[in-house]
């Protein structure tokens, strides 16, 4: 698919759009997109990061494979 079809289709299903809230994120998506500055983190979102780091360093972490066998579980469990 070409960029100039990509562009069409998207324009045509923000034009049939009716929710709010998937509107709004679509246009933080294109913002973001556009910016140029850096991204600044509030003191929540920065201990938040340091916590998930401290984490990290000590082992209190899944592994991508490790998260995925446990939804395959609980999606066989619960189906």
């Amino acid at each position: 698919m070409t960029n100039i079809e990509l562009k069409k289709k998207l324009i045509n299903k923000i034009e049939h759009l009716e929710d709010g809230y998937i509107l709004e994120e679509v246009l933080h998506l294109l913002e973001f997109e556009e910016s140029t500055k850096m991204y600044r983190l509030n003191d929540a979102q920065k201990i938040a990061v340091d916590e998930g780091r401290i984490q990290i360093a000590s082992g209190q972490f899944h592994t991508k494979e490790q998260v995925q066998k446990e939804i395959d579980e609980w999606l066989a469990i619960n189906n």
